[in-house]
């Protein structure tokens, strides 16, 4: 039976493979990389219960309405920031607790179901059955960690925790608002595509930290966040990537790419595990 194994992998790469250009990752000169590293802690414990939980609702013990993610999510956020001081990586916590919510799905589906299956049913099962008081949950959590773009981004769209409530809005329906500004929220009905398109250059990729940095790469391009120019013509891409790093003194924008990396890399590592870098 599938268990958290690839997720718990593809976390620790997501996180580490050097060079992203302007998010963390363990070559960077600072030490935000070493503090991340508790974030990840602070929030296993809650990725094992929604996996439980999941695996439930497949095997048809537990109404998906009362999976809990958004209460969960934000536990995880307001434990990491507690811990570490710093405003945690929204994005990397959400999809780190809904993948494995989705893999627990995937755990609990019929004999023969493939991940992209589990993905695919699942988001549309979890996210949008998701009770709207759930939906409050998060945005409290968002608040309480400070996330200000987020939080700023759901008053100028009018979503109050009151019309949350009022419309018997979901999960997926906040995730579809957020993900305009942090990919961690790419796990909904409109973004899910993409999640697919990174998780085909991951599995096409020599090994899991080359693809994880592709993706990354491809997303920072099509964003406008970097231009990829000077990389791709260079003779030496590596020393460009470094020297990029180097330039970009505001992580926060890049950060926001690493949660549909995470989704991706996932996906792709439960599908067959992933290759290693060769020493």
């Amino acid at each position: 039976m599938p268990d958290l194994n690839p997720l718990l992998e593809a976390y620790l790469a997501t996180l580490s493979a050097p060079i992203k250009p302007g998010a963390v990752h363990r070559l960077a000169r600072d030490i935000e990389y070493d503090i991340r590293l508790f974030e990840y802690v602070a929030a296993i414990d809650f990725a094992g219960e929604l996996f439980k939980r999941s695996y439930m609702i497949a095997r048809g013990d537990l109404e998906a309405r009362n999976l809990g993610l958004g209460r969960h999510i934000a536990d995880a956020l307001k434990k990491a920031f507690e811990r570490t001081g710093l405003k945690p990586l929204t994005g990397m916590i959400v999809s780190f607790l809904t993948m494995s919510s989705l893999a627990g799905y995937y755990a609990g589906m019929r004999e023969g179901a493939t991940i992209e299956d589990a993905v695919r049913r699942g988001v549309r099962v979890l996210l949008y059955s998701a009770q709207p008081e759930d939906t409050v949950f998060l945005v409290d959590g968002l608040e309480a960690v400070g996330d200000s773009d987020l939080v700023l981004l759901l008053d100028d769209k009018g979503l109050t925790k009151r019309r949350i409530t009022m419309n018997n809005l979901t999960l997926g329906d906040l995730y579809e608002v957020l993900s305009a500004i942090d990919t961690g929220f790419y796990l909904n009905l409109r973004r899910l595509s993409k999640i697919f398109e990174l998780r085909d250059i991951i599995r096409g990729a020599p090994n899991i930290i080359g693809g994880i940095v592709e993706a990354y790469l491809k997303l920072a391009d099509e964003s406008g966040i970097l231009d990829m120019k000077a990389v791709l013509t260079s003779k030496n891409p590596i020393a460009e990537l470094a020297h990029l790093d180097a330039r970009i003194a505001d992580r926060r924008k890049c950060n926001r790419l690493l949660g549909a990396v995470l989704a991706a890399t996932t996906i792709a590592n439960y599908e067959g595990p992933l290759r290693l870098p060769r020493q």
